[in-house]
């Protein structure tokens, strides 16, 4: 639900609409993002990339196929571990 909205539900006008006032961009060719952290990385293969201006704040949407690489090491699949 979004407040603001009646309803919360959004017709395509108006997520057009809030898309430009967040300044909501894609950004093409990207071949790899890459997260860096003190004991390890994270790379982010053929990553969709989105580019938008929240309150001031420059905000970035990253999804892609996910791979953790320790310190300098080969690139290893992430493996997720699941909760009960």
């Amino acid at each position: 639900m979004i407040p603001g909205i009646p309803g919360g539900r959004v017709n395509p006008r108006q997520a057009k609409m809030l898309m430009k006032q967040l300044g909501y961009k894609e950004l093409e060719d990207v071949e790899e993002v890459v997260i860096r952290m003190a004991d390890r990385e994270l790379v982010i293969r053929s990553p969709s990339v989105a580019e938008m201006n929240v309150q001031g704040q420059q905000m970035f949407q990253v999804v892609g196929q996910l791979r953790r690489s320790l310190g300098r090491a080969a690139v290893r699949p992430f493996r997720r571990r699941m909760w009960r």
